[in-house]
């Protein structure tokens, strides 16, 4: 018995799929295809040109394509951008979402944190005489008053904003980016 090794190809030269067997119980598969005689391990990571199953070499990034023709990987900067961008935002959830500090106080910064200390502003601008006792980010309570509460509030929308405002500046360097070097040196 002797092997055989089959590449199925699409007309732009990429490997579909690999059909390996014993040469006496295998035809030759139908469509686009060449008989592999090499010696090493191909898979669908290889491609076909000009009859040749030739390697691709490691992708650069989930941004780039290979392009046959040219043999090369090329960066779709569009793709690159957006996911420059997604990787910017989840950064801003992740400082937008998690503390704040005032008066040196570490506050909790989540939705349902938000929401609470934006409703103990809203208290406090009814109830001027109020005094809450309020748990902190290191889980030690301390105890404010309305005054407290609208500068709490005040340094709660200051934080929330300077994480949009930092974020837009990136946005604005991610358009302007135009290699994917210049996408990777942008950071939170």
């Amino acid at each position: 018995m002797s092997a055989v090794c089959y590449l199925c190809h699409n007309e732009a030269g990429e490997i579909t799929s690999v059909i390996r067997g014993d040469s006496e119980h295998m035809g030759e598969p139908t469509g686009s295809f060449i008989k592999y005689t090499g010696t090493e391990e191909v898979s669908t990571k290889w491609y076909i040109k000009d009859g040749v199953a030739k390697e691709k070499g490691e992708q650069p990034s989930k941004s780039h394509t290979f392009n046959v023709t040219s043999e090369s990987w090329e960066l779709d900067l569009s793709d690159a951008k957006s996911r420059a961008w997604d990787r910017i935002k989840l950064s801003r959830q992740g400082d937008e979402f998690g503390t704040f500090t005032w008066s040196g106080n570490e506050f909790q910064c989540d939705q349902i944190s938000q929401a609470r200390l934006r409703g103990a502003v809203l208290r406090a601008q009814i109830d001027t005489s109020i005094s809450v006792d309020w748990m902190l980010a290191d889980n030690t309570s301390k105890t404010f008053n309305a005054d407290d509460f609208n500068n709490i509030g005040k340094a709660l929308e200051e934080h929330v904003n300077a994480c949009h405002v930092k974020a837009q500046g990136l946005r604005t360097q991610i358009n302007g980016a135009s290699t994917q070097a210049d996408l990777d040196a942008i950071n939170w």
